[in-house]
């Protein structure tokens, strides 16, 4: 059974024929009262009325919250009418203290001036959002068709006259680039930017393109331009002052529930007034009745049943599902993913039969899902969804999208004059630009770098994988190296030494593990299933490929030591429960160790939230308990009746005795001191041990230590989280206090954030004079750690509303209360440190509020204010948190292989470092432990380089892309291209972004495809003088290569075949083969040789 195939079944029922033929003949001022449509029934009811009366719809729904999930709900069902949201956000702040609409209230508007079939679905406050007329909003928008006439020239003076950014290339709404006769724009209605092609004043060409690849996605007809609508914009048409309805046809129906009419003033949905109720009058109704009280006499009533509450038991939903059995009915779970249909078909299936022995009746899965389930009897559906059963929150989809001005990855990576680079032979240098210069009386581009004492470095294209943007902790201060100087292979060589010594201690403490015996834990067992089925988030990629790994070790004879590393909030204490609960089930007990008192009182929490109702005794050991409370925890530990102690390190003291322990958690290991670090390596000598970090690992660690620890990588955030929103903003008294007030008003806590020690003391006298409703505290640093500990106790027992803290947020504690952060002076905080601190909130289902708050914005820098729009753009997980990432994976380093590694991290640059430490771990697995790590998949190595000289200009003109940052990145990603389809790819992009390439173009990119076909036949070098060719090949000590099947097939074609005529001639250590290109003309010199090397490799 599909989605579609409900729809038709539903829709086949008597209800739904009477809903079609009254909606039909439905004038304005009339309504139609319908009930009984539970859950997302009435979503079903509304694509009815869209697609078969073939009407035009309104729905307002009370909240933001249903908006969203009706919108989710219809885009799902797929009405044959387009679908959009009106968000209830007003405006968009932006940096000049203007607003502008949002992208989807944009869309929404353009979308209700169509006269097709439509459903626009916007909770009641958004009914006054302020906006221009409709009149004034068309006049807004340009329209261009394909093939049309359409001056140039006026066409740019109007993007300027709208207020888009003219920019080389397009980033965000609102910007627009001109190259030619190309012209790329980023409309604020749509997701894509535009590519208009043309020649002369004719549209030859229109485009969608990806912002990202800039590469063209589809091909258009016409496109209608709407700028970026600020408020207070004039326009020939008229001002502002329209809200929603005014866009809204006479003839299209207004759907709303009694919920909406029964809005009460103030209660953060809006409320009905009289004027509204009034506008909505006047249109056809559709009202669903879902409070008790009278109704109409003609009301349609829909039979239909709200899905049961099963409490996240399956057991209680199979006694259910069996309860059906005989009648008849269809039974269907609508899920976001197959695997969790699935798994929930595997779990009924789990549970043992009751004692009348019904069976459930078969369970389909439908793929994608609704928001609510609900069962029509009369029709004998009944469908449930897998988030309800488990009492978890769908994925909502993220509509409201605001300009992204912020840096993207590749900006990150990107050099620009100024920047301190790494080659991997010459040692740190400054980058000073693209410079041209002339070779074989032929035109190149170069890269230029300056060195100590004056000194002077032009890279040749070949040699671009040579270098490296420098990368290190924030604030390293750098020297550049002296070229001709010893130094820097010194460097590399000690860096190696030490990498090797540290991970030979690695390698050996793996092999001594591999050779002990633990216990081997049994397979899940049904409770298992079930308590996993209900974590109330669906599980990530990584977490449920650790959750799986960890098992395995438990069930796995040797003793299990696995490091999990992972932001926080990424799922890890989730898997260490699952681990604990697995060890319990087969009775033995469980130590679970944390570095504070605090993060033990929590964990207790945790932990007894998800397995106390399946009879897991747990107790926690700490401080905060008195002297006989730990005695009694003590005693019954002995005797085995509790299942999992958590505590601090007063775990590890002498008078600490388990009954029978079998797994050891450590979260934090790091934090734990030299004797308690003694202590827990003579505890988990035999037992399975879990380590939990927060401090992310960088993946080529954990690829170049694969084997010498079992290190799971926790790298994706759960995706039910909603996105904090984030706001950049100028400082001001009322913000901070209607920021802080809201947050408690629905009953929350607050993050009060300085940059300094000192300026905490004057937030808090803000919160005293200006918000005096709040409690609050200080908490930083350099506090006693009492104290500290004290005021953190205090605030997460919820005495406290606000915490006025710096930077020193607890990274590893879990505060689902606190949704709202207020950070002061954050023009003064790195990106990293932006994103941990927003981090802080946004643990639980609720919207999270991040404001970053700075003086006015033209006293600070413009790179403080993109660091700052950067986070403002990536409120989600992506390419934004892998920029953050960057430096806390360089801390991470430094964590896991000790102080002195970071040393060498910021001496080398971490690209660098990573190259070095793969040379070292594989030459050590190779040469000292060649037995014990033969599972492990080695790293390919690079393919060497090769250099190609020739007489002809092969370079990116200036005129044809003139922004050095791109024809660098450009020229990289060519001399980086592995095969022809790779070459291939960058070749259209550029005739794509950029028009028809110029010669010197396709001699660029013909010569790259001359370095890979020189590059197979195991060449180093390729010169072209004139009609002159000389081919080298590697050094003679190469015994591989010159006793190798490519040097057998260069001697035939040398003898007998393309190369006849050519000659072998020694240089010294190296041979090479020299001859005449035959070619008639020099534009086609380089092909010519092309088809030469490809028929030697042939």
């Amino acid at each position: 059974m599909t989605l579609e195939e409900v729809k038709e079944r539903a829709w086949s029922g008597a209800p739904f024929a009477e809903l079609r033929s009254r909606l039909a003949g439905l004038a304005a001022g009339a309504c139609i009262d319908v009930a009984e449509a539970p859950g997302s029934m009435w979503s079903l009811i509304l694509a009815r009325a869209a697609e078969g009366a073939a009407r035009r719809l309104l729905v307002v729904a009370a909240s933001e919250e249903a908006a969203e999930e009706l919108c989710d709900d219809l885009i799902h069902l797929g009405p044959q009418a387009e679908v959009r949201l009106f968000a209830s956000e007003s405006a968009v702040a932006k940096t000049d203290g203007h607003s502008q609409l949002t992208t989807n209230q944009v869309e929404a508007l353009k979308t209700a001036r169509d006269e097709s079939r439509w459903i626009i679905v916007a909770a009641l406050e958004s009914l006054r959002v302020p906006l221009p007329g409709p009149a004034a909003f068309g006049a807004l928008i340009l329209s261009v068709r394909l093939g049309e006439h359409r001056a140039f020239e006026g066409l740019i003076d109007w993007l300027a006259s709208r207020g888009f950014e003219r920019k080389r290339f397009v980033e965000s709404y609102g910007d627009a680039a001109v190259r030619g006769g190309i012209v790329d724009v980023f409309p604020s209605a749509g997701d894509n930017p535009i590519r208009m092609e043309f020649e002369g004043d004719t549209a030859e060409s229109i485009r969608e393109f990806d912002v990202l690849s800039q590469r063209s996605i589809r091909v258009l007809d016409h496109v209608d331009i709407v700028p970026v609508i600020e408020a207070g914009d004039e326009t020939p048409s008229g001002g502002w002052g329209a809200v929603l309805l005014d866009y809204i046809a006479s003839d299209a129906v207004v759907a709303l529930s009694d919920e909406v009419l029964a809005s009460p003033k103030g209660a953060g949905m809006g409320s009905l007034d009289a004027s509204l109720h009034e506008r909505i009058a006047a249109h056809p109704c559709i009202l669903l009745r879902t409070l008790s009280g009278e109704s109409r006499p003609d009301v349609i009533r829909f039979r239909g049943l709200p899905q049961p509450a099963f409490n996240g038991s399956v057991q209680q939903f199979r006694r259910h599902l069996a309860s059906l059995d005989g009648s008849g009915v269809q039974v269907a779970v609508l899920c976001e993913e197959q695997a969790l249909g699935d798994r929930l078909k595997e779990l009924i299936e789990s549970i043992p039969e009751d004692g009348d022995g019904e069976e459930p009746p078969p369970v389909e899965i439908i793929i994608p899902f609704l928001h609510h389930g609900f069962s029509i009897p009369s029709e004998r559906i009944a469908l449930y969804t897998e988030h309800e059963v488990f009492n978890r929150r769908p994925a909502r989809a993220v509509r409201c999208r605001g300009p992204s001005r912020g840096l993207s990855i590749r900006e990150i990576k990107a050099l620009h004059r100024g920047d301190f680079v790494v080659h991997v032979d010459y040692g740190i240098g400054k980058f000073s630009g693209l410079q041209k210069i002339r070779v074989r009386g032929a035109e190149q581009e170069t890269v230029k770098l300056l060195y100590a004492e004056g000194g002077v470095l032009y890279v040749n294209l070949n040699y671009l994988n040579r270098i490296q943007k420098y990368s290190s902790r924030d604030g390293v201060v750098l020297t550049l190296s002296t070229l001709g100087s010893s130094e820097w292979e010194k460097l590399k060589n000690r860096t190696k030494k030490r990498i090797k010594d540290i991970a030979r201690d690695l390698l050996l403490l793996y092999a001594r593990r591999k050779s002990e015996k633990g216990f081997a834990f049994s397979p899940d067992s049904p409770w298992q299933k079930e308590m996993e089925a209900s974590f109330i988030y669906e599980d990530t990629p990584d977490q449920a490929r650790t959750t799986l790994d960890v098992k395995h070790d438990m069930e796995a004879e040797i003793p299990a030591d696995r490091l999990v590393c992972g932001d926080a909030g990424f799922g890890k204490t989730e898997i260490a429960i699952r681990a604990a609960f697995k060890a319990v089930m087969d009775g033995k007990q469980v130590a679970v160790l944390v570095p504070t008192t605090i993060l033990a009182m929590q964990h207790y929490q945790t932990f007894l939230d998800r397995v106390g109702k399946y009879g897991v005794s747990l107790d926690v050991l700490s401080r905060f308990r008195t002297r006989r409370e730990q005695e009694e925890t003590l005693a019954r530990l002995k005797e085995g009746k509790v299942d999992i102690l958590i505590g601090t390190h007063r775990i590890l003291s002498s008078d600490v005795e388990f009954r029978d322990i079998g797994l050891l958690i450590i979260d934090e290991e790091q934090r734990f001191g030299v004797s308690a670090k003694e202590k827990i390596r003579a505890l988990k000598a035999t037992v399975d041990t879990l380590t939990l970090s927060a401090t992310p690992i960088p993946r080529t660690l954990h690829f170049a230590l694969m084997g010498a620890r079992d290190l799971s990588i926790l790298g994706t955030p759960p995706r039910n989280r909603l996105p904090v929103d984030t706001k950049v903003m100028q400082f001001e008294t009322l913000l901070i206090r209607g920021a802080i007030l809201r947050e408690k008003h629905r009953g929350g806590q607050a993050f009060l954030v300085g940059d300094r020690i000192h300026a905490l003391d004057e937030l808090g006298n803000i919160l005293s004079v200006h918000i005096p409703e709040v409690t609050w505290a200080i908490a930083h640093g350099q506090m006693h750690a009492h104290e500290l500990e004290r005021v953190m106790v205090k605030f997460l027992e919820r005495k406290i509303d606000v915490l006025v803290v710096t930077k020193i947020i607890e990274s590893g504690l879990d505060m689902p209360n606190v949704n709202t952060i207020v950070v002061n002076r954050a023009d003064r905080f790195g990106l990293s440190e932006l994103y941990q601190l927003r981090g802080r909130v946004g643990r639980s289902n609720l919207q999270a509020y991040a404001y970053l708050l700075t003086p006015p914005f033209s006293s600070i820098t413009r790179t403080a204010l993109r660091r700052l729009q950067t986070l403002e753009e990536f409120t989600e997980f992506g390419a934004g948190f892998a920029i953050a990432m960057r430096d806390l994976e360089i801390r991470g380093a430094g964590n896991l292989l000790g102080a002195e590694q970071s040393g060498f991290i910021e001496g080398l640059g971490f690209e660098l470092y990573e190259k070095i430490l793969d040379e070292a771990v594989e030459e050590l697995k190779s040469e000292e432990f060649p037995d014990l790590m033969t599972t492990v998949a080695r790293i390919p190595s690079p393919a060497g380089d090769v250099v190609i000289e020739t007489d002809v200009d092969a370079l990116i003109p200036e005129w044809y892309v003139d922004d050095m940052t791109e024809r660098l990145d450009i020229y990289r990603r060519l001399y980086a291209a592995s095969d022809v389809a790779a070459i291939g790819e960058i070749r259209d992009e550029l005739f794509d972004r950029f028009g028809k390439l110029p010669g010197e173009v396709e001699h660029l990119i013909e010569t790259v495809h001359v370095r890979l076909l020189a590059r197979r036949l195991g060449l180093v070098r390729v010169t072209v003088d004139g009609d002159a060719l000389e081919l080298s090949m590697p050094d003679k000590e190469d015994e591989k290569y010159y006793n190798g099947e490519i040097f057998r097939q260069i001697l035939v074609a040398i003898q007998s075949g393309p190369l006849h005529g050519f000659r072998l001639r020694q240089d010294r250590d190296r041979l090479s083969i020299a001859g005449t290109l035959k070619n008639d003309g020099r534009a086609d010199k380089l092909t010519a040789l092309g088809d030469l090397l490809s028929r030697i490799a042939a």
